[in-house]
């Protein structure tokens, strides 16, 4: 049925089909915004409940500090105390008119009945209320009250504000403010109390500092509250900023009287009207800032609420434009569809025939614009073939075939072809660079293309194993060219007979023969020319070396460069050669001087003898002078010995103290050591227990905010929390002191550390001095050593004196005995002085003989 249904029409159901979506959404916006509108409204008539609620918490702190001062005893409040009853039941009777219009939506008649049975109770029992009674029933509906606009905060969504500006100026309005006047109200309560009496009891001061406490923390809960509020919306500094600053000065003056004047005063000396001036001035800031903050939560959820009713305006007018606009737009697609469609039917029609020159551009961007795109695509993708095919017949392969799809034959084909040419072309590329080992694979057997490109690899691979073999030194391979037209492999040949010629050469010069000659193949044969200069360069020095053996030491060795370690050597031997004949001529000519001297020199000694013959005569009277002081001399060497014994044992005790002195200083210096180390841990312990000093610190702040909670909910136990706020009040004593003494342990540990720092210090210049003293004793223990060596040798010499002077004694007269025979000696030497002359003429032939040996050397 469809396939007779024109494409307008369709369209025309289509565009429905989209439309009917488009109304649901419109209207689920619209739904959504009015329910945004009715929560906004909501809120609204939450902020006014409690607005209404606000003049009956300022009316019972009055009547709260009102009664409290009359049952202390303060007569001058009896006038006031109907005139705040009356305005409180003027207050209730409002609140009864706006619960009447809101109680539906709100919820709160239960909540308002609990708060007028609280004030019935209190206006029945109020001429016989005690002090602990009042505070009590007042307490109790000053927390119905709370309860009552916390209800009314739930009821109207006010608690579950989404917008950080209104939720914390809810917050403030509905739990800090509220909150903040009942602890203030039972603060002055219980503080007139104080005053008429002139005393207060521990229970009353418990009650004050924990009401004083609770006080700050609101305060401080307020400044955050606004500071959120301002950070989202910068409008709430400007119609709250001053009145948050007036409120947070008052509640500041209130609590330094409070803490100054009457709970930590050593007298109640505060006039009630000095007291009330603080306390009114404190909860009259606190009511501006109520009003303040109320006004601009209700102007800025009224802003909300008009902010989506203008939504759904713009949303509406939105609407009925897109559903004009979408009518004339789906005419025109219906209008503009034809002429493209007749387009595309003319494309398909050349197509047909083959012809792919064709080539158009569409304005068209929908999907007969995609499909006439697609055809043109296709007739660009055949063009593009016909092009490749002529480029690869050209011999170009550097042709990016890119199939369209998985399922494109024609270009999978075309592709595989241009991939195994280009196989071919890298396989050449790579055997032009010397890799032999690619793998050529052959298509098929009528493949005549690869099979020729195979048996080309295998011959390439072949000659190269040949090559291998000779890189290796082995040179019996034998190689044969395929044909005489094979040019590489007749190359080869010639190539392994030079080399096996050159291998014969060198083994013949391995032999010592030099007499070879080598001739290279061209002026191009770097190894033949590079073997035929090394012969010839062998071939030179074997010639210097025959130079020299005929004694011709003024050749000349040249080496061949820095790196010819055999001419460089040969060089070096020539050199030490003509070294040592030089210095040979030079000690025959030394041994030719002294032969000479030799013989003058026994000239002289047979002169000498004859003069000594005459001086024996004058020794011989000379050795008994001698006796007589050498045996003086043994006299004195044996009172030495003493002496130097003496010596030798005092150095020995020395030196035994000095080593205990030594071993006392190394046990000094141990326990320098150790104090080190023990202090070092004593400030390891210190900064463990200033750790653990940090943890008990942490403890008493939380004891003492347990002990702030505790005394809150002792006070709202009444006469029952009694004791329990005592015990609070001992608990937060207890932290303050914890909290104290860990301030004084932290101190004397950061006093510990600065001593066991400075004594660690001390410890190691004392380490280092006794080091030093050590080396001192070192070295005087060196000295004494030496001292004692010394000694030893002094008493060992002492002792050889004395021992050769008793010798001497005996050796003189030896002497004396021996001149009898010098006589025979000095003939005796008159024999020998002949003998040396006869040996110097000797000498003298001999280095005349040297000097006609060296001078067959041709020295330059």
């Amino acid at each position: 049925m469809l396939k007779k249904i024109s494409i307008g029409k369709k369209l025309l159901i289509l565009s429905s089909v989209f439309v009917i979506p488009l109304f649901f959404l419109s209207y689920l916006l619209f739904d959504q915004l009015n329910a945004n509108i009715a929560i906004a409204n909501k809120e609204r008539m939450g902020v006014e409940y409690i607005n209404t609620v606000k003049p009956l918490l300022t009316d019972v702190e009055d009547a709260m500090v009102i009664s409290s001062a009359l049952l202390n005893g303060d007569a001058s409040f009896q006038s006031r105390i109907a005139s705040k009853f009356s305005d409180i039941d003027k207050h209730l009777g409002q609140l009864d008119d706006v619960n009447s219009r809101l109680s539906t939506e709100l919820k709160t008649t239960e909540k308002l009945g609990a708060v007028k049975n609280s004030w019935r109770n209190i206006k029945d029992k109020n001429n016989a209320l005690k002090i602990e009674e009042n505070f009590v029933l007042y307490s109790q509906l000053n927390i119905d009250l709370l309860a009552l606009i916390a209800h009314a905060a739930d009821t109207s969504t006010l608690i579950l504000d989404p917008e950080l500006d209104t939720y914390y100026l809810m917050d403030t309005n509905t739990a800090r403010i509220p909150s903040l006047f009942e602890a203030l109200g039972q603060a002055k309560s219980i503080s007139l109390g104080v005053i008429t009496r002139k005393a207060l009891s521990p229970d009353e001061r418990v009650k004050l500092a924990v009401l004083m406490d609770k006080i700050a923390v609101l305060r401080d809960s307020l400044g955050r509250n606004f500071d959120v509020a301002n950070g989202k919306n910068p409008v709430v500094r400007s119609k709250v900023g001053a009145s948050i600053s007036d409120t947070a000065n008052s509640i500041n003056q209130f609590l330094d009287v409070l803490d100054k004047r009457l709970v930590n005063s050593q007298a109640i000396d505060i006039s009630t009207s000095d007291y009330l001036a603080s306390a009114t001035k404190a909860a009259s800031s606190i009511a501006s800032l109520y009003d303040s903050s109320s006004s601009t939560l209700d102007e800025l959820l009224a802003l909300r609420a008009k902010s989506y009713s203008n939504i759904v305006w713009i949303a509406a007018t939105i609407g009925i434009l897109t559903l004009v606009l979408g009518g004339a737009f789906v005419k025109l697609i219906i209008n503009n569809i034809t002429s493209p469609l007749k387009q595309a039917l003319g494309l398909a029609n050349q197509l047909a025939k083959g012809d792919v020159s064709t080539n158009f551009k569409t304005d068209s961007e929908d999907e007969i614009g995609e499909l006439l795109t697609a055809m043109n695509e296709v007739v660009i993708y055949l063009n593009d073939m016909s092009i490749a095919a002529n480029s690869i017949a050209g011999g170009d392969l550097n042709q990016d075939i890119r199939p369209k799809s998985s399922k494109d034959v024609f270009g999978q084909a075309f592709k595989n072809m241009v991939k195994t040419f280009q196989s071919i072309a890298s396989i050449a590329d790579s055997i032009s660079e010397g890799d032999l080992s690619v793998q050529v694979q052959v298509q098929s057997q009528s493949d005549a293309f690869g099979n020729a490109f195979k048996t080309m690899v295998d011959n390439l691979r072949s000659m190269a194993e040949v090559a291998d073999s000779i890189s290796k030194g082995d040179l019996s391979i034998k190689v044969k060219a395929r044909s005489s037209q094979d040019a590489f492999g007749n190359a080869f040949e010639h190539m392994v007979e030079n080399l096996r010629e050159v291998a014969r050469v060198a083994d013949s010069i391995s032999k010592g023969e030099l007499n070879i000659q080598i001739s290279p193949q061209s002026t191009q044969d770097a190894f033949g020319n590079a073997f035929k200069r090394m012969t010839d360069n062998l071939r030179n020095i074997a010639k210097v070396a025959d130079s020299i053996a005929e004694g011709k030491l003024n050749v000349y060795v040249e080496p061949q460069s820095e790196n010819d370690i055999f001419g460089n050597t040969f060089k070096k031997m020539l050199d030490s050669l003509c070294l040592i004949i030089r210095d040979l001529m030079t000690g025959v000519q030394s041994l030719s001087s002294a032969a000479e001297e030799l013989v003058s020199t026994s000239s002289q000694q047979s002169n000498s003898i004859n003069e000594q013959a005459s001086s024996i005569q004058e020794i011989t009277t000379t050795l008994d002078e001698i006796r007589a002081i050498v045996e003086q001399s043994s006299s004195r060497a044996k009172e030495v010995v003493q002496v130097t014994e003496q010596s030798l044992g005092i150095s020995k005790t020395g030196q035994q103290e000095l080593e205990q002195v030594v071993g006392a200083m190394g046990k000094i210096k141990d326990q320098v050591e150790t104090i080190a180390e023990n202090i070092l841990d004593l400030s390891e312990k210190t900064i463990q227990i200033g750790e653990i000093t940090s943890s008990v610190n942490d403890i008493a702040e939380q004891s003492n905010l347990l002990a702030v909670n505790a005394a809150i909910e002792a006070t709202k136990a009444g006469e029952a929390g009694k004791g329990f706020g005592v015990v609070a009040v001992e608990v937060k004593n207890l932290a303050a002191r914890s909290k104290k003494a860990t301030t004084q342990v932290r101190s004397i540990l950061s006093e510990i550390q600065k001593a066991a720092n400075s004594t660690v210090l001390v410890t190691e210049e004392g380490s280092k001095k006794v080091d030093n003293g050590v080396e001192q004793v070192y070295r005087i223990g060196n000295n004494i050593k030496n001292l004692h060596e010394v000694i030893v040798e002094s008493s060992s010499a002492a002792r050889q004196i004395a021992s050769s002077t008793s010798q001497q004694v005996i050796g003189i007269e030896q002497i004396a005995q021996a001149m009898k025979y010098i006589s025979q000696g000095v003939n005796e030497a008159v024999v020998s002085a002949r003998q040396q002359k006869e040996t110097a003429r000797s000498l003298s032939s001999l280095a005349g003989n040297i000097n006609n040996i060296v001078q067959r050397y041709r020295l330059s």
